[in-house]
């Protein structure tokens, strides 16, 4: 009976990898966004890898590098890889582009898994990321935050997606994805809309749109309305009632208890050392009728 070995068992009998992999963070939408490291990785790169050709192209184009491009998806994912491995056993240099924030399609992802599996480690280089920016635009809470996913593009899975949400506390950032922002924010806001949000439209482009308030008047406010590009939903952290009871004790006013220690109290004078003028000018009107007794 034939039996496949697992990748990993398979790599082990398999030669060595000695080529290079990097996989790089390039800007979304302003090309010049792109790090100084990753335009160098760029220039000494001997493939690159992407799952977005006419992007690629775009953006080795206005840095003018002439580079050997090979696009990746999900028919053509096995034969890529085999062409990919065949480089590095050469000791070529691949450069797998990705977005800023790293969100692998599916045959990206199985691409570098394998070639971790061959004792390869790809080395990562950063870029701008879209999430951060936004959240940063957003004003909450960054300290305590989640980044739940891309919105679903199927509406029965936005609606299961936004209800599963509703219960969360804490910061919560939705990248838009390859979701249409208008079904997005409808479902978003059918589900919670009274909740705080913020939509950041094309968040690494200069003159960015931020649309603050509450989810419904945000989607009422977007009808009719055309739109192309990236967006990201960051939902404001909800205060839950032991947060609210802290806050209220906080507020109170405790009242002010005086430090009789930390002042000075002057002893009372012995009978004996009270002067005349003391006296008159404890009890004046006592002091003015003797006066004019005398």
């Amino acid at each position: 009976m034939e039996t496949t070995l697992p990748v990993s068992n398979q790599e082990e009998n398999a030669e060595p990898l000695s080529g290079s992999c990097f996989i790089v963070g390039a800007p979304i939408e302003e090309r010049d966004d792109i790090t100084q490291r990753g335009i160098r990785t760029l220039q000494t790169a001997d493939l690159v890898v992407t799952s977005n050709e006419q992007y690629a192209a775009s953006l080795l184009k206005r840095f003018a590098l002439s580079k050997k491009l090979l696009g990746i998806s999900e028919e053509i994912a096995d034969d890529v890889i085999d062409m990919v491995r065949s480089k590095l056993r050469e000791g070529k240099r691949i450069v797998i582009l990705s977005d800023p924030s790293f969100r692998f399609s599916n045959s990206l992802s199985h691409l570098i898994q394998t070639i971790r599996q061959a004792g390869l480690e790809p080395r990562v280089v950063p870029g701008v990321d879209l999430i951060a920016t936004a959240l940063a635009m957003s004003g909450f809470d960054s300290q305590c935050y989640a980044v739940v996913g891309a919105i679903p593009t199927r509406r029965e899975a936005r609606v299961a997606f936004a209800e599963l949400l509703v219960e969360r506390t804490e910061t919560l950032v939705l990248p838009g994805g390859m979701a249409r922002i208008l079904p997005s924010l409808a479902t978003l806001a059918d589900v919670m809309p009274e909740r705080e949000a913020v939509l950041v439209l094309r968040p690494t482009v200069p003159g960015e749109k931020i649309l603050r308030g509450q989810l419904r008047p945000i989607y009422e406010g977007f009808i009719g309305k055309k739109f192309q590009g990236d967006f990201v939903v960051i939902l404001a952290p909800l205060v839950t009632e032991e947060e609210e009871f802290e806050e209220i004790e906080t507020n109170i006013v405790a009242p002010k208890i005086q430090d009789h220690e930390s002042e000075a109290i002057e002893a009372p004078l012995l009978p004996s050392e009270v002067t005349d003028q003391q006296k008159e000018e404890s009890e004046p009107e006592y002091y003015q009728e003797r006066k004019s007794e005398i």
